[in-house]
């Protein structure tokens, strides 16, 4: 899978002091002159747009709204073309500051067209400049990345899952064949339009997979979430499909179903990952325990070697490892810092790209290590990856211990 799979056209710029200061610019427009491409022919039409807004410290702002392209000059047959983009509503002047990343992208499935806007310095412009790989740092003048570079940049798994974080996943392709093999493997699926539970999932996906003793642990934790995902998303397109078929009875029905399809995206990803670190471990031959119930209520997800080893005073400390595993850490990695008193110094294994610098070494400083798989640890800055360990120096690591 491709970006073209998924974006038709994809233009960004920076955003110039003019085009976010209202005491500036009295007109709610944009030059896009250089990528008139981009708008296929449908100048001087009306066309819907949806506006997304980014920030580390705000919720997701989303607007709808239109646009239209039109030539600011038309009346002037002596000068040249000005190709203006006109949008409705004040996104940019409430929301927007200068150097805010903005992305135009037109949807491949839908051809409907969307405006993310990514404060600028935040995460949520690292993932975008991971998602759509830009080659140049952007400036203020918008650059169309070409449909050829789309159809050769892979939407890698963790790039879906920041389409996933960017909560633009409803516009990933599913892909039938996943769906013929669930309907194969789980025979009452077509009729229940219940989903097997996530371990059940998660084996099929091994199953599907497959797995090799020369393929590196982090190699195959990312191939079995992959396929899971991709077995997850077409089961799930046949169910929300077969509800919306079946209708609503009124609009709180309908928000509930939709809430409770989202909750659902969250939630399996967290409980897919232990799945595949638990069998990692097991193909590794090291002991472990999951979710022991340890010190009254705590649960860390894996105690290494044992929960009867951590309660042993005489068991050496150095032996004794705990990891977390969340998909994405946000401020949860500080969850994993209260589990397992004995231990001091913690492991967390996370999917997540490009976690900031101020966030490593708050990490780093609570004696916190994270366990990054080695393909995702190349979206991290060059000076952090030092901080970082993968899943196959983790394995090591608890081996050597406890030989």
């Amino acid at each position: 899978m491709n970006l073209k799979d998924v974006f038709a056209k994809v233009a960004q710029k920076t955003l110039s002091l003019t085009e976010v200061d209202r005491e500036i610019s009295h007109q709610h427009e944009i030059n896009v002159g250089v990528i008139l491409d981009f708008f296929e022919g449908k100048i001087g039409m009306d066309q819907p747009i949806r506006w997304f807004y980014f920030s580390d410290y705000d919720d997701l702002s989303i607007h709808e709204g239109f646009f239209k392209v039109y030539d600011s000059r038309l009346n002037n047959p002596k000068r040249s073309p000005e190709w203006r983009m006109y949008y409705s509503g004040e996104i940019l002047w409430e929301k927007g500051r200068q150097g805010d990343l903005l992305v135009l992208v037109r949807m491949k499935s839908t051809d409907e067209v969307l405006g993310l806007i990514f404060e600028k310095s935040s995460v949520w412009e690292k993932y975008a400049k991971i998602l759509f790989s830009f080659q140049e740092e952007p400036d203020d003048r918008f650059h169309e990345t070409l449909s050829e570079e789309l159809s050769i940049r892979e939407l890698e798994f963790y790039k879906r899952n920041i389409l996933i974080e960017l909560g633009l996943d409803e516009y990933l392709p599913v892909i039938e064949d996943y769906l013929t093999f669930a309907l194969k493997e789980f025979p009452d699926f077509e009729e229940k339009l219940e989903f097997p539970s996530t371990l059940i999932m998660s084996n099929f996906a091994r199953k599907l997979s497959g797995t090799s003793d020369t393929e590196k642990p982090d190699y195959l934790l990312l191939k079995w979430l992959e396929t899971e995902e991709q077995l997850f998303r077409a089961m799930e397109d046949f169910i929300v499909k077969k509800r919306i078929d079946s209708g609503f009875s009124n609009t709180d029905d309908f928000i509930q179903y939709a809430s409770s399809v989202l909750n659902r995206r969250k939630a399996r990803m967290g409980y897919s990952l232990e799945n595949h670190l638990e069998e990692l471990f097991k193909i590794a031959k090291i002991q472990y325990a999951r979710t022991p119930k340890i010190e009254g209520n705590k649960k860390p997800d894996f105690l290494f070697p044992s929960k009867a080893d951590y309660e042993d005073p005489s068991f050496p400390t150095h032996k004794l490892f705990i990891l977390g595993a969340k998909s994405t850490c946000k401020d949860r990695w500080r969850q994993v810092l209260n589990e397992a008193d004995r231990i001091y110094h913690k492991h967390l294994c996370t999917l997540e790209p490009a976690i900031s610098e101020n966030q490593i070494i708050e990490m780093v400083t609570s004696q916190l290590c994270l366990v990054v798989p080695d393909r995702i640890q190349t979206t991290y800055l060059s000076n952090l990856r030092p901080y970082l360990i993968d899943v196959y120096e983790f394995i090591n690591l608890v081996k050597k211990n406890n030989k």
